[in-house]
């Protein structure tokens, strides 16, 4: 009788031992269970940042593209800027032809003049003294007009000496632009050789 109390107690003594180690095990499980989810959820975040970072990286183009919108963009410029100097040019060739006619039309008026009134003015004294003075200030006139295409011919003529200074130092500046740029693109290889040569060491 004594033995089999004592197996009880012994047994029972067991299974407590087993409860608390089962309880033990499944809180540690619940645990880390716990911490799995909570990784599993800081990976997924991660994972997220790394795709959002790498779609980035993929939308900023590379130094070949890049180059590639460079001398696409020089060509527009040069395309745009030679349809501008065309377009200029036309203008400027219309303005002055404009101009011609116009002296060319008072020309024609005053010799008509003078011809329809010849006749009537060689009458008398008076008339001629009348035509003489007419044809001298005709001639003022013509003086006149004569003095301001000079001024305007002048101030033509140094604005297109400034235009060719500043056109002379565009120049000079896009020379060096491409020299600058034609150096840079040397030191990028250089720079792409060695990050090579250190890679593969």
């Amino acid at each position: 009788a004594e033995y089999g109390e004592s197996l009880k107690k012994s047994t029972g003594g067991d299974d407590e031992e087993e409860v608390s180690r089962r309880q033990l095990v499944e809180e540690t499980f619940s645990t880390d269970s716990e911490k799995l989810k909570k990784i599993k959820q800081l990976l997924s975040k991660k994972n997220r940042d790394i795709s959002l970072v790498e779609r980035k990286i993929d939308d900023v183009p590379a130094r070949t593209e890049l180059m590639q919108y460079q001398r696409q963009f020089v060509e527009l410029y040069e395309q745009v800027s030679s349809k501008l100097t065309e377009t200029r040019q036309y203008y400027i060739s219309y303005n002055t032809l404009e101009d011609t006619r116009s002296v060319l039309a008072r020309e024609v008026s005053i010799l008509n003049s003078i011809h329809d009134n010849y006749k009537t003015a060689m009458a008398s004294k008076v008339s001629r003294e009348k035509l003489l003075e007419s044809m001298e200030g005709i001639v003022k006139g013509v003086f006149g007009n004569l003095e301001k295409e000079e001024g305007k011919l002048a101030r033509e003529k140094k604005t297109s000496d400034e235009l060719n200074e500043r056109y002379m130092g565009l120049v000079e500046k896009e020379r060096r632009y491409y020299k600058s740029t034609r150096e840079f693109q040397e030191e990028c290889k250089k720079n792409e050789l060695l990050l090579a040569k250190l890679n593969e060491s």
